[in-house]
């Protein structure tokens, strides 16, 4: 191996950050325009000659349907972009904290496959590969596990959840993810958090703070998976918070192997969303 290599950590995680901010957007326009009314036209191209796969006047049942397949279909490929994009950050990691075990390791007393291989590696194959090197939690494992199962549901079997999809044991896929959740704890120790801060009156005062939790939805084999737009935006958010964590702890170590920084010395990115569900990150007074 060469004895200088340049590893540009800033662009491994713009690669991150592209591929959320691409998820967003995309699904922000997809399921907006699936649900906007008067229907937006299904039809493809007017121009040119003409080819009737489907009618161009749907009853309104039919463009009801069409608009909610739709936005089933937005999803698929939202979570797609999301996962893939995430799969190729891993992937970066990896290669890089590969190279860095050779040069200046080891890193770790456990055998390293090839980043060739770890890049055809499924999500959580990867995840649990780059756990030799870096921690990844079990939570986020589990995260990422049932994210990509999400994934699949959409793009195999059209939103329905499967008998594949399930715990063997209970019956049911918990969908999970890591979410920020807005509460006001007065001062007599009561928490009023969710859609009860909405119109309630705080008499003597309370202190807003705002932390992160875990998100999970359950359905049984044969149910649809419905993810809410609002739940959707949490979910790239979280996908950005652990791979930031994963970004962190893999530049951390790279320094105490001994990496030196360039002169311009990439900066430290701080996670979004804190590893552990109980950290508060922001916390406010307010008064009655």
């Amino acid at each position: 191996m060469p004895k200088h290599v340049h590893i540009d950590f800033d662009t491994i995680f713009a690669l991150l950050e592209n591929g959320v901010r691409r998820a967003d957007v995309f699904m922000g326009l997809g399921l907006n325009a699936s649900e906007h009314q008067p229907a937006i036209s299904h039809v493809l191209a007017h121009q040119g000659p003409k080819i009737e796969l489907v009618k161009e006047e749907l009853t309104v049942d039919e463009r009801e349907v069409v608009g909610v397949e739709f936005g089933k279909w937005i999803k698929a490929a939202g979570l797609r972009e999301l996962l893939e994009t995430f799969q190729l950050f891993l992937t970066r990691v990896y290669h890089a904290l590969y190279v860095v075990h050779g040069i200046k390791g080891p890193l770790t007393d456990k055998a390293l496959i090839a980043p060739n291989r770890f890049e055809r590696l499924g999500l959580s194959d990867q995840a649990t590969e780059l756990q030799k090197l870096v921690d990844v939690s079990d939570e986020q494992l589990e995260i990422l596990q049932s994210l990509n199962q999400a994934r699949n549901c959409y793009a195999h079997r059209r939103g329905l959840v499967g008998t594949k999809d399930v715990d063997p044991v209970t019956g049911i896929f918990s969908l999970k993810w890591l979410t920020l959740i807005i509460e006001a704890v007065e001062p007599d120790g009561n928490v009023v958090s969710g859609e009860a801060l909405f119109g309630y009156h705080f008499t003597e005062g309370a202190v807003m703070r705002v932390r992160v939790g875990l998100g999970v939805s359950q359905f049984h084999a044969g149910e649809e998976l419905v993810i809410a737009k609002s739940d959707l935006k949490q979910i790239c958010l979280c996908v950005r918070s652990i791979g930031a964590t994963i970004w962190q702890a893999a530049f951390d170590a790279s320094i105490a192997a001994g990496v030196q920084l360039a002169p311009k010395a990439t900066p430290e990115i701080e996670a979004s969303l804190p590893h552990g569900q109980d950290d508060d990150i922001a916390t406010t007074t307010v008064t009655g």
